[in-house]
């Protein structure tokens, strides 16, 4: 996918650092604008800096990539999606704190790290505000009682979750499907050597 980074660097490799006070990234898909340093380039690479993701529509995005959208209950659902973060990182790891994202009219704050590229492990830790999951969902779906989804739920990939190394933790402020609107929900994920644990909503 051909992309176009524009911005001014201030390196030297005597110091081992490089500087770029701001930059652009363009592409047919995505823009995004931050700024980025560099640290100790030739022997143990270190970087950090901040990302701002220009404001998309994610149904467009899909289309853009030649994948058909979602067909959902509300037609203005997935139509806008906003990112920005902080980052840093090594040749092993990268982290993303603070992270906020607003996908239509839902917030999302945290942090995600991947700590161990090799093997893997991922770290989130994510606070959301209130969300009409009935939008997402295709229509006439919303109707249906909230026992009906719960055979969909046998088709999580478990064998790939078992190979991974996973400590995830969601809170909701407020959730909206199906007739039910449960509040204040906590929800974590433990997985890792082959073991899953996932605590009750």
């Amino acid at each position: 996918m051909p992309f176009k980074l524009t911005s001014s660097f201030d390196a030297n490799l005597n110091d081992e650092t490089l500087v770029a006070q701001e930059y652009r990234i363009t592409s047919t898909i995505a823009s995004a604008t931050g700024k980025a340093a560099a640290t100790k380039l030739l022997s143990e690479p270190q970087f950090q800096g901040e990302l701002k993701l220009d404001p998309l529509s994610p149904r467009e995005l899909l289309e853009k990539l030649g994948v058909s959208g979602p067909e959902t209950t509300d037609a203005k659902a997935l139509s806008s999606l906003e990112l920005e973060t902080n980052f840093e990182g090594t040749a092993t790891g990268i982290t993303l704190s603070p992270l906020s994202a607003k996908l239509d009219d839902t917030l999302v704050t945290g942090n995600v790290a991947i700590t161990d590229f090799a093997s893997q492990a991922l770290r989130i830790e994510l606070v959301m505000g209130n969300l009409d999951a009935d939008r997402y969902l295709p229509p006439g779906a919303a109707a249906a009682t909230p026992g009906a989804a719960a055979p969909a739920a046998t088709g999580l990939p478990l064998e790939t979750i078992r190979v991974l190394d996973v400590d995830a933790k969601l809170a909701l402020g407020k959730l909206h499907v199906g007739g039910l609107n449960p509040d204040n929900i906590r929800v974590s994920l433990l997985a890792k050597d082959g073991l899953i644990k996932m605590s009750p909503l």
